[in-house]
């Protein structure tokens, strides 16, 4: 709400009148702020491969080829699979946001002995919704 509201309410200058005209302004500068960074961001549900490398001692790295910059580990199966939406969704986001196009996901990739690939989901409005991202 935009502060000049409350400084005209305690004014004896100002109407009552001119007081709601105020607070209308207000009001209505906030709800179109809203509206157009609503608008202006896509919710947008992604599908991605990711090739999945077993190391030694247990872990998993996972690396999105498609993505420049994609990749994580995790201690086990479902850890590496948690971190790899994570990653997914953060690395998507930050693409919407610098307005980067976002490349076709593959459908098949070219894997390596014990690699496999596991396609991994993500939805960058819930991540912005869980995530405090600032743009």
């Amino acid at each position: 709400m935009n502060p000049s509201f409350f400084i005209a309410l305690r004014s004896p200058y100002v109407s009552s009148q001119q007081a709601i005209s105020i607070w209308f302004h207000s009001l209505h500068t906030c709800l179109m702020r809203v509206y157009y960074l609503v608008k202006r961001r896509p919710k947008m549900k992604y599908v991605y491969p990711a090739v999945f490398t077993p190391e030694e001692n247990g872990q998993f790295t996972v690396n999105f080829p498609d993505l420049e910059n994609c990749y994580t580990c995790g201690d086990d199966l479902g850890d590496a699979l948690y971190m790899a939406e994570d990653v997914l969704a953060m690395t998507l986001v930050s693409y919407e946001n610098n307005s980067t196009p976002i490349p076709t996901p593959s459908k098949k990739l070219s894997l390596e002995d014990g690699e496999f690939q596991n396609f991994i989901a993500c939805d960058t409005d819930s991540y912005r919704k869980q995530n405090i991202f600032i743009h």
